[in-house]
């Protein structure tokens, strides 16, 4: 039996060698029993992989020691329910969570100012993730698969979002996009099957392509006057969708940004259709082996009022 501290950490210069293979201060391999784990005092870092596919283990206790967390430390453990990630953290690698079936809530400390790429993609029974105001990028996929989410996860300080951010989110309803975003990144919302209505700011610049691709419920989008770029196939399969007004300060759309909306009607504030809007713009349906023009098109007003 290893003495315990008061605070009910194993300490570090008496761990038991069965359960944590050790580089320094550095954890690199859990190899225990599962359960409730406590991780030494002292160790300032778990490294990559440290838990990973540990599917028995419950709970995971760090102490205030730790400063780093590497990259998919507990992804694939499929029984993990909890871990408290303490304030002495400065750094999360990616996949961190992926695939924690189980796990329900979780805090990111005020010392992490991200939520790294993957961090809680297929956490399945995710509901609760508490940000601090000072969280500004959410990375590639972080929330991809997380289907029990009500709500998206934003601060109002957050600028930047990876790919792929709320991937079959399947729980989202409503989202209202921070003030600061400029950009709504590549398939943002792909497979967010039950959204409806997603508020934009002014001062968004760009939509990237699919950033809403099989969004079928969603009904209501609003482009702001600030908007310049419209990407490839953005609102694809968004079945729901049957109107919707682009401003006139739209310098580019890429093509088939409303493929496969049969009903769809698009009120285009330019008197006529700007240089650079693709041909296939507003065309549906795609046919890789015919030849010949799209014959099917997106009901189009010009000269629409704001």
């Amino acid at each position: 039996m290893e003495p315990w501290n008061t605070a009910g950490y194993p300490v570090l210069t008496s761990y038991n060698k069965a359960e944590f293979t050790m580089d320094g201060t550095r954890l690199a391999k859990y190899r225990g029993n599962g359960g409730k784990v406590y991780i030494p005092l002292g160790v300032t870092a778990i490294g990559a992989n440290a838990f990973m596919g540990c599917k028995t283990v419950t709970e995971v206790i760090v102490p205030d020691t730790v400063t780093s967390i590497g990259a998919s430390v507990f992804e694939g453990c499929e029984s993990l329910i909890a871990v408290n990630l303490p304030g002495s953290l400065t750094e999360i690698g990616k996949g961190v969570f992926r695939d924690c079936c189980k796990l329900k809530s979780i805090a990111i400390p005020q010392t992490i100012n991200y939520v790294a790429p993957y961090m809680f993609f297929g956490c399945t029974q995710l509901e609760n993730v508490t940000l601090h105001d000072g969280v500004t990028e959410i990375g590639e996929g972080a929330f991809g698969g997380c289907e029990s989410l009500k709500e998206a996860p934003l601060t109002p300080n957050i600028t930047t979002f990876g790919s792929n951010v709320f991937y079959d989110c399947i729980g989202l309803t409503k989202v209202t996009i921070p003030q600061g975003v400029k950009e709504l990144s590549g398939s943002m919302f792909d497979y967010c099957a039950n959204l409806k209505t997603v508020e934009l700011p002014e001062g968004l610049v760009s939509i990237s392509k699919y950033a809403f691709w099989r969004c079928e419920k969603l009904t209501s989008v609003n482009i702001p006057q600030s908007v310049t770029s419209i990407g490839q196939n953005a609102f694809e399969d968004c079945f729901s969708l049957t109107s919707l007004t682009i401003p006139k300060n739209v310098e580019k759309v890429d093509k088939f940004i409303f493929n496969h909306l049969k009903n769809m009607s698009v009120y285009c504030e330019a008197p006529q259709k700007p240089q650079g809007w693709d041909s296939l713009w507003n065309a549906m349906g795609f046919r890789p082996f015919k030849s010949g023009p799209f014959k099917k098109r997106a009901k189009t007003v010009w000269g629409a009022k704001n």
